[in-house]
């Protein structure tokens, strides 16, 4: 139980904190660089780093999402069994 708590709270704690300190990072850079190439180059990296992961982390969503939604299509297209039951058309009319 305690994995998967700490397995749900590690990935967006770390987009989290990523997040920030591209913020951080990005703001320091602005005040102390000299050459503005340079700083125009790692900012596209950090940034596109970060839409990597906030990417990656829509896409399993998005996978999750429709994994789920063919369970319950797979759940809603079953049978149901009653206990020793005939379907109301294959019933003995008396």
């Amino acid at each position: 139980m305690v994995k998967e708590i700490i397995a749900d709270l590690a990935r967006p704690f770390a987009i989290y904190v990523t997040a920030g300190a591209a913020a951080i990072s990005t703001v320091r850079l602005a005040f102390y660089s000299d050459d503005l190439s340079g700083a125009a180059v790692y900012m596209g990296a950090v940034f596109a780093g970060l839409a990597g992961l906030y990417g990656f982390r829509a896409w399993e969503n998005n996978k999750a999402v429709s994994a789920s939604a063919e369970v319950e299509k797979a759940k809603a297209a079953a049978p149901a069994v009653d206990a020793g039951e005939l379907p109301p058309n294959e019933r003995v009319q008396r």
